[in-house]
């Protein structure tokens, strides 16, 4: 990923923290899914792959796109955790500004 892409994805999520409009680690994520309140989910690069299925699966399932961006260190960084396989964006405006984005980073 190009560097600036990089530095606007990750600037995204900080600031959606920093909003209150984050869900990070498995729980969470996993009640943010049930509460319906899920519109971007991000899966780490590093996951396990039986963790990147069923997220992928869960997101699918309830029409939220999804992608695999850094490593469980660097998102667990942005978000001021330790580390992070998963994290869900709670706000429909910083996840359509992700999902632009992600597309810029597949046009390359």
């Amino acid at each position: 990923m190009r560097r600036d892409l990089e530095t606007r994805v990750k600037n995204t999520i900080s600031m959606a923290q920093r909003a209150g409009f984050m869900a990070s680690g498995a729980f969470a994520v996993d009640k943010a899914f049930a509460e319906g309140r899920i519109f971007f989910l991000l899966i780490a690069e590093d996951a396990e792959a039986e963790t990147k299925r069923k997220y992928k699966e869960i997101a699918e399932k309830n029409h939220v796109p999804c992608e695999q961006c850094m490593s469980r260190e660097v998102l667990g960084h942005i978000l001021g955790k330790e580390y992070r396989a998963v994290a869900g964006i709670l706000d429909e405006g910083f996840a359509k500004s992700l999902k632009k984005i992600m597309e810029e980073r597949r046009m390359e």
